[in-house]
């Protein structure tokens, strides 16, 4: 089993396209305009590239991509998504 770090799972999950193969061409696309100054970026993209062409197409889909919040943001997210609909369902009131 091909082992991911926080850092590469964080990468993924922000070009997640569903399926490996649309993982890999989103990272290859975003790769190609890394800028020279940018070697940690470059390294963690080419790390995840590798373990993506190593592993297959049902190892991935046991993959969890989501993103990593923390339980503080998730809760602050939700109280301000409901004071929106509030304000929102006040408007149309």
């Amino acid at each position: 089993m091909i082992h991911f770090n926080h850092d590469e799972l964080m990468l993924m999950s922000l070009y997640n396209n569903e399926t490996r193969t649309a993982l890999v061409d989103a990272l290859k696309e975003m790769s190609e305009h890394i800028s020279p100054e940018e070697t940690e970026l470059k390294a963690l993209t080419e790390s995840v590239l590798a373990k993506l062409h190593a592993m297959g197409d049902n190892a991935f889909s046991e993959l969890n991509l989501l993103p990593d919040f923390h339980p503080k943001d998730c809760n602050s997210f939700k109280m301000e998504s409901q004071l929106k609909k509030t304000r929102l369902i006040d408007i149309i009131i």
